[in-house]
Formats: structure tokens, C-alpha cells, sequence
């Protein structure tokens, strides 16, 4: 490949060298080739896209509401979408007022103004790990110092919180988590665990930040409340990426009043306004749909397709692997038990025509090398079972190897063996 010089490098500012492309973006050209089997990206289903409906929507409100629809709106978004957005939240035990809601371009520049507003050089926030890439970028490029909390079944480890939060060093200014169905991890926050979390946040005074993006795509067992309703001090971010289309990039914040109007000031430097086009579209969806109905077609579609995926594991995937069980969301986890690199590993992955997201991209560190989260949202039942069986076979190729060079690399040398040989 042809090295590209820039010739501007000498004038970025210091910060730039710290921004990183997300893996899962820098895989999208090969996962788009129709030959691909991809478990990289996290896009909803096609299937669960009502086109027709949206098709309609947009149709009327040209013939209706063109001109508003095609016009800049409040950075705070349009008041009747932040009504239906309260209504949406009040599902799941969340009340809220349309002056406590922004309206975001996808809940991911909403992490980018928290970042903005909460985080410079020195300041500290917890993260778990492994985390969302999309958080690391940005978060990391307003230069804090990010502490992080391992993960396990149950989701963030109490008590490794407890031990960073008693330490004598800077107060975070906050914790991000993911609770239901964690990208990468798949695990879920318990409810025991939340109320510990919500506790610690009230007692040292820290906000916590509540990525709920999957919390629609629940497949099984109760709905756990979230933690909004149990801290009200939390700030909720919501997205319709996943219910309605990630196309549309319509996300929210709900927090305080006080809050939202920073978060507002922060927003109208980065896009002045969500389009609001978008917004119409939405409210008028909300409005047409039995909610009810579709996150059942919905989630459905997703329950079907993960426990394909983890039929396919335990058939084809060798003894050496492990992987999570999620409730629902778009994602398990794989830890192979060997020494392999699942980075290294992607070409062969490739020549097979199968794809993933290598683990070490949702650490800091030098962690999850052996690793790999995999999507089963987006390819058919069909493809992920041919998909998994491709990549068993990729696996256990790369176990041989390492064991083979393993093997190699303890063979004694000569002046080392015994006489008698």
C-alpha cells in the first residue's frame, strides 16, 4: 500500500496521536463484499426495518410539512419528539419532563459531549473492560486518565470498583456502563450489582453514565429496572438505532435540567441542531407502530439468530474456547484458552471469508488478544452457522500452529540431551 504523506502533521494538535480508528469501522469495506460472512459490525437487521412504513411517513410529511421538515430546529430538539421519548422511557419506570431531554445525532456524539464537558488532561473516569471502542475514541481524546473495572457474568466487579474508588488519588468524574447486554461483552448489570453501583456513585459523589442503547432487545428472563430509576443523579443516554433504524442517528440524554442546558451549549458548536427531518420521521413512527408488537418481531428475529450462533459454537468451536450467553442485545464474547492472537489471525479469518472484531480493540492495554467479540445481528441463521464453522476451522488451525512453535521453541538443544540419546 502507497504511504500517504500529510503534509499538515506539524500543525494537529498534540491530542490528535491519541485518537484511534475503531476496529469495527475499519472493517465495514471488507464486511461489505457479498461474499463476506460478517460477525464484525453491530448492524440491526435489515429485516426489522418496517420500509414501507417509513416510506409513507416521509412521503406525507413532504405533502404536509416539507418546509419545517427541511429547516433547522432547536438544538434541544423538537419538543414533541422529546414528549414521545419521555412516553418511550416510561416503559421501563423512567419519568421524565422534555425539559430533562436532548435530542442527540445518535447517541455516540452524546458520549462526545460528555467527553467534552467532563474530561481534560488528568482528569479521571472508570470505564469497565473491556469497553465500547466507540466511548475509548471518545473519551480518550480529551487526554484523562481512564481507570477500568474487569467485567464478569454477573457485569462490573464491585468490588475491584470499591478498591479504585478508596484509593487516595483524583476522583473520577465518572463511570461509564453499559448494563443490559454489554458491547462487547454481552453480559448484564444485576440488579444487586446496580444498586451497589448506584450507591458508591451517590456516596463519593461521582455521576454515572448509563448507555442503555440495548435495552429494547431483551430475549429473556425479567426486565432489571435501570439504573436512572434507582440514582437519579444518572445520566440516561437512549437511543432508536436499534428499534427503529441507526440511519435516522436520533439518540437522547435525559438528565438534569442543568445539565442539559451545558450539554445544549456544547451541541450547538458540534451540528447546531439533529436533523429535523429525522426527528419528524421519528415522532411519526412512535405514533404509527404497535411498539409492542414490533419489539416482539424484533427481538424475535435476534433471539433466533443468537441462539443459532451459540448452537453453532458449541458444535464446531473447540474445547479450548469459552463465550458469553447474552440475554439479549447484539453480541457474545469469545475467549479462546490457547496462545493465539486473534489480530494476527484475521487474514486467514479472511481468506475464509469470515469476519470478526479482534478483542485487543476494546482494551486500553495489551489485553484480549485472544479474544473476539462476535455480531450475530445482522447475517441470517443460514450464514451464521456457515460462518461459525468456517471460523472453527480457522481456530483450531491456529492452536495447532502455536502449539506446533511452542513445541519447536522447547525442543532442548544438542549440548542440552542426555548422553544415552
Amino acid at each position: 500500500m502507497k504511504k500517504i504523506i500529510d503534509r499538515w502533521s506539524r500543525l494537529y494538535a498534540h491530542r490528535i496521536e491519541l485518537l484511534k480508528s475503531s476496529a469495527t469501522r475499519d472493517l465495514m469495506g471488507a464486511a461489505s463484499r457479498p461474499d463476506m460472512i460478517s460477525f464484525a459490525g453491530g448492524l440491526p437487521s435489515p429485516e426489522t426495518f418496517d420500509t414501507e412504513l417509513i416510506k409513507r411517513i416521509l412521503f406525507e410529511l413532504m405533502e404536509n410539512s416539507g418546509k419545517e421538515a427541511l429547516q433547522y430546529g432547536p438544538t434541544e430538539g423538537r419538543y414533541e419528539l422529546r414528549e414521545k421519548i419521555c412516553n418511550l422511557m416510561s416503559r421501563i419506570g423512567l419519568k421524565a419532563h422534555p425539559d430533562n431531554i436532548i435530542i442527540t445525532s445518535g447517541a455516540q456524539q452524546a458520549l462526545d459531549i460528555i467527553g467534552k464537558l467532563f474530561l481534560e488532561p488528568g482528569a479521571a473516569a472508570i470505564l469497565e473492560t473491556p469497553s465500547y471502542p466507540g466511548a475509548l475514541n471518545a473519551f480518550q481524546i480529551y487526554e484523562p486518565h481512564i481507570l477500568t473495572v474487569p467485567l464478569k457474568e454477573d457485569g462490573m466487579d464491585i468490588e475491584q470498583l470499591r478498591k479504585i474508588l478508596s484509593r487516595k488519588s483524583i476522583p473520577p468524574r465518572f463511570i461509564y456502563t453499559i448494563p443490559n447486554f454489554h458491547n462487547p461483552a454481552g453480559v448484564t448489570l444485576s440488579l444487586d450489582k446496580r444498586k451497589e453501583l448506584a450507591k458508591l456513585a451517590s456516596e463519593n459523589e461521582i455521576l454515572i453514565i448509563e448507555d442503555n442503547a440495548y435495552g429494547d432487545l431483551s430475549f429473556e428472563g425479567e426486565q432489571i429496572p435501570p439504573l436512572k430509576s434507582i440514582n437519579e443523579d444518572v445520566v440516561y443516554l437512549g437511543t432508536l438505532s436499534k428499534i427503529l433504524s441507526p440511519g435516522i442517528r436520533i439518540g437522547w440524554v435525559f438528565a438534569s435540567v442543568a445539565l442539559i442546558q451545558k450539554i445544549n451549549a456544547a451541541k450547538q458548536g458540534a451540528d447546531l441542531c439533529t436533523s429535523t427531518l429525522s426527528q419528524m420521521l421519528a415522532e411519526q413512527f412512535l405514533d404509527a407502530i404497535d411498539l409492542d408488537a414490533h419489539l416482539k418481531k424484533i427481538r424475535e428475529i435476534y433471539r433466533i439468530r443468537r441462539d443459532t450462533m451459540i448452537k453453532a459454537l458449541e458444535e464446531f468451536f473447540p474445547e479450548e474456547s469459552s463465550w458469553t450467553k447474552p440475554l439479549g442485545g447484539f453480541y457474545l464474547w469469545v475467549v479462546i484458552n490457547a496462545d493465539i492472537n486473534t489480530t494476527d489471525m484475521m487474514p486467514e479469518a479472511l481468506n475464509e471469508k469470515v469476519i470478526y472484531v479482534p478483542g485487543e480493540g476494546f482494551y486500553l492495554n495489551n489485553e484480549g488478544k485472544n479474544a473476539m467479540r462476535l455480531s450475530f445481528c445482522n447475517p441470517t441463521p443460514e450464514q451464521i452457522y456457515e460462518g461459525i464453522e468456517r471460523l472453527a476451522e480457522v481456530v483450531k488451525e491456529q492452536i495447532h500452529l502455536s502449539r506446533t512453535i511452542i513445541g519447536i521453541n522447547k525442543k532442548p538443544r544438542r549440548s542440552e540431551r542426555s548422553s544415552t540419546e
